[in-house]
Parts: C-alpha cells; sequence; structure tokens
C-alpha cells in the first residue's frame, strides 16, 4: 500500500466521520471503484432535504475527465450540491456538514488520543477497527 492511497484512505474516512457525527445517515462511497462507473465521485450524502456530492482529492491531484462529467452532470440538478474538496478544507467540510436552520452546528468531537508522532499504519489501523482520529492525526498525516 503506498503513502498516496493511505492518506486518500485517511481523508475519505475523516469526511464521512464528520457528516456522520452531523447526523447524516446516508453516506456513501464506492468500497471498490474497479467495479463502479469510472469517475464516480467519492461521497455522497443524503439526509432529509439535502444532497451533498463531493469529489475528494490530495493536494496536486486533478479531476479526471470522467470525474468532471459526473461532477458537472449533478450540478444540473437543482438542489444539490456539488463540491470538490481537499484536506485543507477541513474547515469548510464541517461547515457544509452542519449546515443551517435545523441542521445542529455541532463542532466536531475532540477525541483526545496521544500518538506522536502518529504513522499511517497507525491511523488506518484506527480506520480499520471503526475507531474515529483526532483532527491532529488527520493534519499530520495528510500535511494539512
Amino acid at each position: 500500500m503506498t503513502d498516496r492511497f493511505d492518506r486518500e484512505t485517511i481523508f475519505q474516512a475523516c469526511v464521512e466521520r464528520v457528516f456522520r457525527d452531523r447526523g447524516w445517515t446516508c453516506v456513501y462511497h464506492t468500497q471498490n471503484s474497479r467495479r463502479s462507473d469510472e469517475g464516480f465521485p467519492d461521497v455522497v450524502a443524503l439526509r432529509p432535504g439535502r444532497c451533498v456530492v463531493a469529489e475528494l482529492k490530495m493536494p496536486g491531484g486533478r479531476v479526471s475527465p470522467a470525474q468532471r462529467l459526473w461532477l458537472e452532470t449533478w450540478q444540473t440538478i437543482p438542489g444539490i450540491e456539488v463540491y470538490l474538496w481537499y484536506p485543507k478544507d477541513l474547515s469548510t467540510i464541517e461547515a457544509v456538514a452542519s449546515g443551517q436552520g435545523d441542521y445542529p452546528e455541532t463542532a466536531l468531537p475532540e477525541r483526545v488520543i496521544e500518538i506522536k508522532p502518529v504513522s499511517l499504519d497507525q491511523v488506518n489501523e484506527k480506520i480499520r477497527a471503526g475507531k474515529p482520529i483526532t483532527r491532529e492525526e488527520f493534519r499530520e498525516v495528510t500535511g494539512s
């Protein structure tokens, strides 16, 4: 497993956690992209009255023509929120997931687990075990 794959996996898991921690019950991502249509977005999150579609990229990552087609097509549907996010966008991701009005504006729960320095293997093991990672762990392994 390469560092790039590990960092993308961690970023994906963090985004999903942000949405679930804010009450989004339907957060979908393709588990095995080789069995999905090329370019399908990384995250589709649903809750009553809202749909968020997001493509996730690491720094320097580029949107492929197939990904661009999906995102542009989603944008033609009224009410669908379409985003392209990088790890540096974590605050924006949290704000979008928190929403406005009836949507709770809760802070991402801080779960203090001291792992200094943290390695990609340690964080991946936590994700595989279904355990949350802290913001500090996320920032250290993604360079954000």
